[in-house]
């Protein structure tokens, strides 16, 4: 966990009666508790650019008059009631689905309510006029009524405005999910965690079963063997798939290693038999040569889009890629994503991670040997059509690999992000 420092620029206020008979995070109560939760976002906020294809200009304008929507709560979860409005869920005991498994709890008053909804209601939060048309079509309901139209295996959604006047939402607390006592996102709980020692508020963990706790073998349109808390999904209809889903169903690709394990748990427990078992080996020894190959992939005009392939298992498991914009790079996909969650967070620094920590760029030489082995399968005609964009690709390549071997030991987030985005993709997809 991150080390405590308490920030006395935020007052905290005691909690007061708010909307959902919710209770105090400060004195958690596993057996009974009811909070108001909204669940962050791994990957933040879209970019206003973004939102106004959903919601007009006009609306865009109009709504930030009355807060910034692009507040990023994972870097900034003190900022909440500048916020124009906050989708959360309300949870309990028996409720603990959530959008996330990590967030902020809420303590929001009841004149701010403008949505409840016993499943996800799809609000666009930036729309002033939405909200209120939103409220005036449906009432309001209670936490009780709320929960009580609440599925098992659905979340709800409560929507509410992050200032009226003098009633704001408050921040007053934060929860993180747990299954078989280990969090559920712990790069998320880790920053989140970092947060509450900050502000000085408490932390909370809800402590969800297994969906996998059950050992058994699944024969429908999926094949798939449950064991020690993990869904081995072996096929999804006639595609043999080969995809292990952890406690956290958080996915990765069988290594070699866990298949041989399973198959002999799944025969001594009369899962499958021998003969079915040496039909799932060779399957499988065909998928991950197959996965394991270079392919060249295509846009929806026809045109090459990128050369990609995967290596290792598990944690360990890497993308290797060359696309139309000349990046060429190895990528490892678990650290990708923590490193993303810790930049949002503004806590890049505190962990000393950089992009370079998951992404090598390639040299052209190593690049050029890739797309050879991509072309080798195809026909004469389709090879040449690759042979002739590796040659548009080739400055880009070189270009990039020469910024990684100058700058691949400088942490900067600047560089990291002028490094992980070629100034071609900049340009063309317009990113800002």
């Amino acid at each position: 966990m991150l080390p405590q420092h308490h920030d006395s620029s935020f007052e905290h206020e005691s909690i007061p009666t708010s909307w959902g008979g919710t209770t105090d995070p400060r004195f958690h109560n596993p057996e009974k508790f009811r909070y108001l939760v909204h669940a962050l976002r791994p990957y933040g906020n879209p970019p206003q650019a973004l939102a106004s294809l959903y919601v007009g200009l006009d609306e865009i304008e109009y709504s930030q008059q009355f807060g910034d929507q692009k507040i990023n709560l994972i870097e900034q979860p003190e900022q909440v009631a500048n916020r124009v409005s906050l989708s959360m869920s309300l949870i309990d005991e028996n409720h603990t689905r959530t959008f996330h498994d990590a967030g902020l709890i809420i303590t929001a008053p009841p004149e701010n309510i403008m949505v409840t909804s016993g499943v996800d209601a799809g609000t666009q939060n930036s729309s002033i006029s939405d909200l209120q048309a939103r409220k005036a079509a449906s009432p309001i309901l209670d936490g009780d009524s709320l929960l009580a139209a609440t599925g098992d295996f659905n979340y709800n959604e409560v929507v509410a405005l992050a200032s009226i006047g003098d009633s704001k939402l408050q921040l007053s607390g934060f929860f993180y999910k747990t299954v078989c006592g280990r969090p559920k996102d712990e790069t998320l709980t880790e920053v989140i965690t970092g947060h509450a020692n900050r502000l000085g508020l408490p932390v909370v963990e809800i402590s969800e079963p297994s969906p996998y706790s059950k050992d058994e073998f699944i024969n429908d349109n999926t094949t798939a063997i449950h064991l020690n808390d993990r869904r081995y999904l072996i096929s999804q209809g006639d595609a043999y798939r080969f995809i292990v889903f952890n406690e956290s169903q958080k996915d990765y690709f069988i290594s070699p290693e866990e298949l041989e394990y399973v198959l002999h748990v799944s025969i001594d427990r009369s899962f499958i038999d021998d003969k079915q078992a040496e039909t799932i080996r060779q399957a499988y020894a065909e998928h991950d040569k197959d996965r394991q190959t270079p392919k060249v992939f295509f846009d929806d005009n026809g045109e090459i889009d990128n050369i990609r392939y995967f290596t290792g298992y598990g944690e360990s498991e890497v993308r290797i890629s060359i696309d139309k914009h000349g990046e060429a790079k190895k990528e490892n996909l678990a650290k990708e994503k923590n490193y993303g969650v810790l930049t949002l967070s503004g806590s890049q620094g505190s962990h000393n991670m950089s992009m370079f920590d998951f992404t090598e760029f390639l040299s052209w030489e190593e690049s050029e040997q890739i797309i050879h082995r991509a072309i080798a399968p195809l026909n004469e005609q389709l090879r040449q059509k690759v042979l002739n964009w590796s040659e548009s690709v080739t400055s880009e390549v070189k270009r990039n690999y020469i910024w990684y071997r100058r700058h691949k030991d400088d942490r900067s987030p600047m560089s990291n992000l002028l490094g992980s985005i070629s100034l071609k993709k900049i340009i063309s997809q317009k990113l800002w």
